[in-house]
């Protein structure tokens, strides 16, 4: 919870309130407070404030907070048309390649997809990406969003110590879980 000390229309003290009924009943929550003298129009100009305080919210955040838990794949031995079939109908960009015991083999994404129609192909094993970039359910939100930055990609594929694929996140889950805090 984060209050501004010179807003009039939610003071400082209904927010330490609320967040003291949220930790009575069990809720992990926390106070922030921003300075400033601007009223409730604060959080507008407070631009750095507010920033500094929301990232070290986020920079607790880990993969296994907003990975998504079901999520479709498909084998190498897979059609180009029933990958791209499911996309479509699941609307999803991305679809881990896993192999029988569920270990990551590479990924296909839409663009794979559009390139082997364009050229063609007909195999999906001939246009799967092998050199995936993936996470862990352990690693903090900051390193997958890096990861996609350095990349230009918008979604990682998250495995366990066996290089199995037990989730999936996104550009879009990272921005839901920052647009609910915004």
């Amino acid at each position: 919870m984060i209050s501004i000390t010179s807003d009039w229309l939610y003071p400082p003290y209904q927010s330490q309130e609320i967040v003291s009924a949220l930790t009575a009943n069990g809720v992990d929550a926390k106070y922030e407070e921003i300075r400033s003298q601007y009223g409730h129009d604060a959080f507008l100009l407070e631009e750095g404030q507010l920033n500094y305080l929301i990232r070290g919210f986020l920079s607790q955040i880990l993969v296994s907070d907003i990975m998504y838990r079901n999520f479709y794949s498909v084998s190498r031995n897979e059609t180009i048309e029933n990958a791209s079939t499911l996309m479509v109908k699941k609307k999803v960009n991305h679809l881990p390649v896993i192999s029988e015991d569920e270990k990551l083999e590479g990924i296909v994404t839409s663009w794979d997809i559009t390139k082997a129609v364009a050229c063609k192909i007909t195999e999906l094993n001939e246009i799967i990406t092998r050199d995936v970039k993936y996470v862990f359910s352990g690693d903090k939100i900051e390193t997958a969003s890096s990861i996609m930055e350095d990349y230009s990609i918008s979604a990682l594929p998250v495995i366990d110590s066996e290089n199995r694929v037990i989730g999936m996140v996104t550009s879009e889950s990272i921005s839901a879980l920052i647009g609910k805090f915004s």
